[in-house]
């Protein structure tokens, strides 16, 4: 019996893929040792080890099927961020040339003094978020503080001539003075 579980290990061996055969070399190697009484004795006990063997086997792939269902659902959730990502940037480069637009059609109409009509393109401007115009921001702001074409608010008057100060605008910090007093 120790031979034919000798002849059946060789031929196991031979049967086994190699990736699979990690899982069963130290069986294999156990059975195809040159010292009988180092095999195991019977084919039930061989059948036993090779069940439990299996059963790691198994297991491994089911481990191994999680893990690459958990890598896919992690490299798909990249994607989709990365092109969310991509898309926000695009989005927030549109609003910035809209922005961009919109600043410098209203300081266009308020070098023309059409305060009203500059006010408007420059709240559009301003509405999106995205403005960095430090130019826009005063024109709006005196356009408030005079109250010309709108209702004389110095509180939005303020907001805007500060912003105004805060992006480099080199009148901003006289009209501040300005509203001060």
């Amino acid at each position: 019996e120790r031979a034919d579980v000798y002849s059946l290990a060789a031929a196991f061996r031979g049967l086994c893929r190699n990736r699979d055969r990690r899982f069963f070399e130290s069986l294999i190697v156990r059975s195809l040792d040159n010292n009988p009484l180092k095999r195991p004795q019977t084919m039930d006990a061989f059948r036993r080890e090779l069940a439990a063997d299996q059963d790691r086997l198994e297991k491994f792939a089911v481990h191994a099927r999680i893990a690459w269902a958990v890598v896919g659902f992690l490299l798909v959730c990249n994607l989709a961020f990365g092109i969310w990502h991509i898309v926000r940037l695009f989005h927030r480069d549109e609003q910035r040339r809209r922005a961009e637009t919109y600043a410098q059609l209203g300081l266009e109409a308020y070098d023309d003094r059409h305060y009203r009509l500059a006010a408007t393109l420059i709240r559009k401007a301003v509405d999106t978020g995205a403005c960095t115009n430090a130019a826009a921001f005063y024109a709006l702001a005196e356009i408030y503080f005079a109250g010309e074409a709108l209702p004389r608010d110095t509180t939005v008057s303020r907001k805007f001539a500060e912003r105004a100060d805060r992006l480099g605008h080199p009148k901003a910090s006289s009209l501040l003075n300005r509203l001060s007093h």
